[in-house]
């Protein structure tokens, strides 16, 4: 569809670590909150058919640019490593949003705040 209107410069975002956000983490990643493995490799794995998906778009409309932007790494980098990052703390969300920390999920919208050095 964006090709049929025009779009010839087009770019798709792999998923990032879903294994690594809040409500995974409280729900599969055991006494520790760890990353669910399960769900990273699921997203790994996306993302490896996603990226072939792009490669061959971009050789089904030669005369388009289809770019696949993959952040799984440098936010699982992120994730790892957050002092690396000016970051003190990456396995939780911000602000007190309860054990899912969801908080889009379970306050008003206008409640759901990002931390003040955000």
């Amino acid at each position: 569809e964006l090709y049929g209107v025009g779009a010839r410069r087009i770019g798709v975002l792999s998923l990032p670590p879903i294994g690594c956000v809040p409500v995974q983490r409280t729900l599969n990643g055991g006494i520790a909150r760890g990353c669910s493995d399960f769900a990273n490799q699921a997203a790994q794995i996306y993302n490896s058919k996603l990226q072939s998906v792009v490669d061959s778009l971009s050789k089904e409309f030669p005369d388009s640019r289809f770019v696949y932007f993959d952040i799984y790494n440098p936010l699982n980098s992120l994730i790892q490593n957050p002092p690396q990052y000016g970051f003190e703390v990456a396995d939780k969300g911000c602000c007190g949003t309860g054990n899912l920390e969801v908080s889009i999920l379970c306050n008003r919208l206008e409640d759901a705040a990002t931390c003040p050095d955000a």
